[in-house]
């Protein structure tokens, strides 16, 4: 039981202590922020208003603790916020909504206990600017490590030489293709074929159909990845005679099905680099894209990209359709 609890005193040390120091900063400093933005006129702050910031310091160690019972009771420590996602925020905007409250119901019943302050209330834009400038602090806390090793993977990725590729749907799925082609492969999306052009997503430009055969001209498109499943028969003809004899990839069915895996033959046939690639912890180096393809046996995919080396895995056989047909039949698949 003392291990326990020294264990788990030990990882509050060192994950969460840091978190607690600077939302204890962060939710004194908000509001005191809020009362200056609110009295500070002509360069200065109002000294006939002072009483405001000296009720504030006295109610100020009575919120700090119940602030941060709030932020505890909804689990806005001991989390892994380098993962941290939608759930996470949405806990965030609930605990500091209960902190609104707080803040109100401390400075008002705080002035039963302290008769001397002068103030009877603070004013109503304290509450709302206070609250407001906590929240930016309290998202940025847990969310600037994420940014930031989102931001330091990007850079990364930059230094490997890419492929550029053009992805063709301004959509949700057209955005995953990019992250996915950005964080998994050496492709690059320099450009995005969706009905929103002249626009950004994620960056990224958005062109038209129309454009698409000078934007491979001019960028030099090696890949196509199709990310839209409500193009028509003339739109994918018109893309093909646009792209001509670049390699293009229907990604709309290899995202349904997450496998989180890219063919190494869809990559290698547009590569022209040396290839270092790493199979069970062996890495192995070719000169070419086409050395590696007639080099390595069977089907491999790409499991992921770091420092310009490819993680292969050898592609296992589906053999689900074998067990539905017994299941259906009663009887084993023949082959002969």
């Amino acid at each position: 039981m003392a291990n326990t609890f020294s264990q788990r005193l030990k990882d509050f040390i060192k994950n969460d202590l840091w978190i607690v120091i600077l939302d204890i900063l962060a939710v004194n400093l908000s509001y005191l922020l809020a009362l200056y933005i609110r009295f500070f006129v002509n360069g200065e702050f109002r000294v006939s208003v002072g009483y405001y910031v000296d009720y504030f310091w006295r109610i100020a160690p009575v919120y700090t603790v119940l602030a941060i019972v709030a932020f505890a009771l909804f689990k806005l420590y001991g989390g892994m916020w380098r993962f941290a996602g939608l759930n996470d925020m949405n806990r965030i905007i609930t605990a500091n909504a209960v902190t609104v409250v707080l803040q109100v119901g401390v400075s008002i019943l705080s002035l039963a206990v302290l008769p001397e302050a002068r103030a009877s209330r603070m004013p109503f834009s304290y509450y709302v600017i206070g609250a407001v400038i906590q929240f930016i602090f309290v998202v940025l806390i847990r969310f600037s490590h994420k940014i930031l090793l989102a931001e330091k993977t990007k850079i990364a990725s930059r230094k490997i030489e890419s492929v550029p590729a053009l992805v063709v749907g301004s959509n949700e799925l057209g955005r995953k293709i990019v992250h996915h082609l950005e964080e998994n492969t050496v492709f690059r999306a320099v450009a995005i074929v969706g009905k929103d052009s002249g626009r950004m997503m994620d960056g990224v430009s958005v062109i038209s159909m129309d454009a698409i055969e000078k934007t491979v001209n001019e960028k030099g498109i090696k890949a196509v990845f199709i990310a839209e499943k409500e193009l028509t028969k003339e739109q994918r003809d018109q893309i093909r005679h646009a792209a001509k004899d670049i390699e293009i990839n229907d990604f709309t069915g290899y995202m349904s099905n997450q496998t989180g895996f890219l063919p190494l033959t869809n990559l290698l046939e547009v590569m022209d680099m040396p290839i270092n690639v790493i199979i069970d912890g062996e890495e192995r180096t070719f000169t070419s894209a086409e050395e590696c393809l007639s080099s390595l046996p069977g089907e491999y995919d790409i499991t992921r990209v770091q420092a310009s080396k490819m993680f292969l895995k050898k592609r296992e056989e589906d053999k689900t359709w074998i067990q539905e047909y017994r299941n259906q039949t009663g009887q084993d698949v023949s082959f002969f």
